[in-house]
């Protein structure tokens, strides 16, 4: 079964035993629901979280990673996955997203209909308020990283927990940067 735009397609137990049993035990850990797991083929190692809940999660990993790390590796990525499952991260991201969006549009409107370089009486407060929020929304999703970092230590932090060895994923994000650097310098 394919999943979504990404190319990668849901798998059952058959198909990756312990993959599904990795899971599994993560899922027992951290008081989780299983959630679906894909697999999406490509050279790019990576792994991935989707879902607006933990009912509805499903986690992927690209056929790259799983060549390249090892088991153990393997497990401190997709643990690190699963706490942005427990952390109910994607939905966090989806909204800090909205809101960034939400932004731009405001600044960009008031921009290009030319409000910003009218007097504001022709708007009265309303355009005052309106400048004060836009600029206030702007600045604090200037910082819009900070958080995204946050939320990606503390899933490397859950990750540490879940596995009780952080070595592996230091491991991993070791052999995983040395790929994307032979990535980048081929293309």
């Amino acid at each position: 079964m394919h999943y979504g735009g990404i190319g990668g397609r849901i798998v059952g137990e058959q198909e990756a035993p312990q993959l599904h049993q990795m899971i599994s035990k993560l899922c027992a850990s951290a008081g989780l629901p299983k959630p679906k797991i894909a697999i999406v083929d490509s050279s790019v190692p990576n792994a991935f979280a989707t879902g607006r809940s933990a009912g509805s999660a499903v986690v992927a990993v690209t056929t790259s990673l799983m060549q390249r790390l090892t088991p153990a590796e393997i497990e401190a990525v997709m643990a690190h996955e699963m706490s942005h499952v427990k952390n109910r991260d994607m939905l966090v991201i989806t909204i800090a997203s909205f809101l960034s969006t939400a932004a731009f549009f405001i600044v960009r409107n008031m921009v290009f209909f030319g409000m910003a370089s009218r007097p504001k009486q022709e708007y009265g407060g309303c355009f005052t308020g309106m400048a004060h929020l836009s600029c206030g929304m702007d600045t604090e999703l200037s910082s819009y990283p900070r958080p995204l970092r946050y939320r990606e230590f503390a899933a490397d932090r859950g990750s540490a927990i879940l596995t009780g060895h952080p070595r592996d994923l230091i491991s991993a994000l070791m052999n995983i940067s040395g790929t994307m650097n032979m990535c980048l310098r081929a293309t």
